[in-house]
């Protein structure tokens, strides 16, 4: 059988969606190197306490939680779940005559 690869873009848990780095990981990778990997990208240490959350707030607790081309938003410190901070659009109302 062919290994398959998980592809996601990684967020810092800040609630502002920025700069979010894309990566390319086997399906069968450990969940420790994993995490390890998303800190690298993400430019971040990784500390004994980090947690990563889907795009939704569910903790991620291993790569079979993970599917390919989710967002995943990494918590340093175990910090909890940030919404985005980005407004989704704007509502115009019009007067009624």
């Amino acid at each position: 059988m062919e290994q398959q690869d998980i592809t996601v873009t990684c967020f810092n848990n800040d609630g502002k969606q920025e700069n979010g780095q894309t990566l390319t990981v086997p399906a069968t990778l450990d969940w420790t190197e994993f995490k390890t990997r998303v800190s690298q990208a993400l430019s971040l240490p990784l500390e004994s306490n980090t947690i990563i959350y889907n795009e939704i707030g569910g903790e991620i607790q291993s790569l079979s939680d993970v599917v390919n081309n989710d967002k995943l938003f990494y918590s340093q410190n175990g910090e909890p779940y940030v919404l985005d901070e980005k407004p989704i659009g704007m509502a115009l109302f019009l007067p009624i005559h």
